[in-house]
């Protein structure tokens, strides 16, 4: 069944619909941004990734042969097309060595759309258990600065006294969420196996 509605949606693409283009713009253009800034492109140059990626892929949607392949044929094309936006914008020489690792270095489409699933999981999961919750992991996990429990406490007017019994429940609660969203049997989780994160100085 899947099959089919990806040779749809293909087929819908090949003869120009609009509505199977803007999905295609929705599905695809997280895949494209991404490559964007994997290859170290401006906003202003990721935005212009993803126009040209799109017109490229409109122009050549009649080559793509396994409609499975759709995100991986995508990702090739936004990645060339990024190294040459790269190449473009730095003066002659410069720059070079980088851009060599990058095309030498360049992941596999399966490597990188596996991680683009799963932080939309993660992140669909941050929203499925509520403000609270996903405020109190954002700072105590994602934030670039690791505050300690004091400034965390300070930021979100919690008592830092419950931190920790929040945190538990939060982790608890996003396990869950994130069994929903991947469709996946959830695991039995020891409370030993939960991720821990110890206090820091303030």
């Amino acid at each position: 069944m899947r099959g089919s509605t990806n040779d749809e949606h293909i087929e819908d693409l090949r003869a120009g619909n609009a509505s199977a283009w803007q999905r295609f713009m929705k599905e695809q253009g997280r895949v494209i941004l991404a490559v964007g800034r994997r290859v170290g492109l401006d906003p202003n140059e990721r935005e212009e990734l993803f126009q040209n990626t799109c017109l490229i892929a409109y122009r050549s949607i009649g080559q793509l042969k396994d409609p499975s392949r759709l995100s991986s044929w995508v990702y090739s094309i936004a990645y060339r097309t990024g190294i040459e936006l790269a190449r473009r914008r730095r003066p002659a020489g410069a720059g070079d060595e980088e851009l060599e690792r990058l095309v030498s270095e360049e992941p596999s489409a399966h490597e990188v759309l596996g991680r683009l699933e799963l932080s939309h999981q993660i992140r669909e999961g941050l929203d499925r258990i509520g403000d609270t919750c996903r405020d109190l992991l954002d700072q105590l996990y994602l934030q670039a600065d690791e505050p300690s429990y004091e400034e965390v406490s300070r930021r979100l007017s919690m008592p830092i006294g419950s931190i920790g019994p929040t945190r538990a429940r939060c982790l608890e609660k996003l396990r869950k969420a994130l069994t929903a969203v991947s469709g996946r049997p959830e695991p039995r989780t020891t409370e030993a196996e939960r991720p821990d994160r110890p206090d820091r100085p303030s």
